[in-house]
């Protein structure tokens, strides 16, 4: 059986590989391997050729963007055949020695003096900017530090005293509210390690949408996280509740029960199937969702009756409504030594 992937189309990982290059004919067979280079960073695929390699290897790896890194085999070697998948991959360049592993202590010791060296500097020339993080190449031929500012940062002269302090190659990266709390980490309202510091290894779309599928409160206390946006585990459930809303009767909707008797919808319960309708005569009843017969929306109203609180809220919670959330980088400079 064949199956037709088209280039470009991101691939699970139970089979498949995650990234897809630009198409090569030099191999008619890859053994592509997962790697990530940090506990909750995304996992990237490599060409292992005929390197022996199991899960938790540490490996050495050319990244053309961050350099020489050292990350550790996260997927074991899956042998494909490349003249249907036409992938052309980055190859790992050898398995991590006691060498490479010793200067992978003394990077991280590096780093951390990266932090109090860079912060120490930025305090003096009082920036706007907080440092999250220092990055270094296995090779030590460059360095990237994180920041994170409210407002764009006029950074050259602290560049120019990074190069001859850390004695690389610098670049500063400014970095999002979502990627500045990943990076501090922090215990979110549900007594938990948040999920972005713990397991996510890259954000998803979330919408305001998702919290008024699963019948949540609008409040923006209740539907926003530590980074101030709108909670990625909105999204958990999402498609959960979006199923189970199909042919459920919207809030406000007059029906008839197979009682006999009218009534007004005020809520339902997607999940165990049930609606609350206030009857003509004023009484509030539980009924399943079976015994409603005929379902008749509000005059006007093609779905959910919204009250002048809801919008109020609405239009409050709009600015926190993100579609597609990413990581981009806002902006960054380079200087060689």
């Amino acid at each position: 059986m064949t199956t037709d992937i088209k280039k470009g189309t991101p691939l699970d990982l139970s089979g498949m590989p995650a990234s897809v290059l630009e198409e090569s004919e030099t191999n008619s067979w890859l053994r592509v391997v997962g790697v990530r280079f940090s506990e909750t960073g995304r996992l990237v695929d490599f060409d292992a050729k005929e390197l022996s390699l199991k899960l938790n290897d540490p490996v050495v790896v050319d990244d053309p963007v961050k350099g020489l890194r050292l990350g550790w085999v996260a997927k074991p070697p899956i042998r494909f055949d490349n003249d249907q998948l036409k992938l052309r991959l980055r190859r790992i360049l050898r398995s991590a020695n006691n060498q490479d592993l010793e200067n992978y202590r003394q990077i991280e010791e590096r780093e951390r003096r990266g932090i109090e060296t860079t912060q120490r500097a930025v305090n003096r020339m009082e920036l706007p900017m907080k440092i999250l993080r220092v990055e270094s190449t296995l090779d030590r031929r460059k360095t990237t530090v994180y920041f994170a500012s409210e407002s764009r940062v006029d950074f050259r002269e602290l560049l120019k005293e990074l190069v001859h302090d850390l004695k690389s190659k610098v670049e500063l990266r400014q970095i999002g509210v979502r990627d500045e709390t990943k990076r501090t980490g922090a215990i979110g309202i549900c007594g938990e390690e948040l999920c972005c510091s713990r397991f996510l290894n890259r954000f998803h779309g979330v919408s305001i949408k998702m919290a008024k599928y699963q019948g949540l409160s609008l409040k923006p206390t209740k539907v926003t996280g530590m980074c101030g946006r709108l909670k990625c585990c909105l999204a958990y459930e999402n498609d959960l509740y979006k199923d189970a809303s199909r042919g459920v009767p919207p809030v406000g909707s007059c029906v008839r029960c197979s009682s006999g008797v009218c009534g007004v919808i005020q809520s339902t319960d997607v999940l165990r199937r049930l609606v609350t309708v206030e009857m003509e005569d004023g009484t509030i009843k539980i009924e399943p969702l079976d015994h409603i017969l005929e379902v008749q929306t509000m005059k006007g109203q093609g779905g959910r009756r919204e009250s002048s609180w809801d919008e109020e809220v609405s239009e409050e919670v709009a600015s926190l409504d993100e579609e597609e959330v990413s990581e981009g980088v806002v902006e960054e400079m380079e200087s060689e030594e």
